[in-house]
């Protein structure tokens, strides 16, 4: 995707859930970057609250990504969050993913050490 965007996003539609307040929701990604992702769903928490997501990569969930993140913008048919915590073996299958659907392993590694920069 071109713009303003730092991060390569790859189209990934997979079931998830978020957690907020301590209540689950169920959701569907819409697209994914090493720095976040969209998820469609029609009500979303407000812009700035904190969220943690799961999306299970497989059936029984025995290989997922886990993060927490934070919303940064409300649309009509879903929100964008920016991950603000993820384990180590979730953000392996997260570029794992990315350089997958990219097909240019070298760029994706450039992002996650312009990632790692980031304040």
């Amino acid at each position: 995707m071109t713009g303003k965007r730092r991060f390569t996003r790859v189209k990934f539609p997979i079931e998830g859930q978020y957690e907020f307040k301590g209540e689950k929701f169920p959701i569907q990604i819409r697209d994914i970057s090493v720095r976040g992702l969209f998820i469609e769903v029609l009500n979303a928490p407000v812009v700035g609250s904190e969220i943690s997501i799961v999306i299970p990569l497989i059936d029984d969930a025995s290989i997922s990504v886990y993060a927490d993140a934070k919303i940064i913008r409300n649309c009509a048919d879903g929100f964008a969050v920016e991950f603000t915590k993820i384990d180590i073996d979730s953000f392996t299958h997260l570029k794992n993913i990315i350089a997958y659907h990219v097909g240019d392993t070298q760029k994706v590694v450039k992002e996650i050490s312009d990632c790692a920069e980031i304040d």
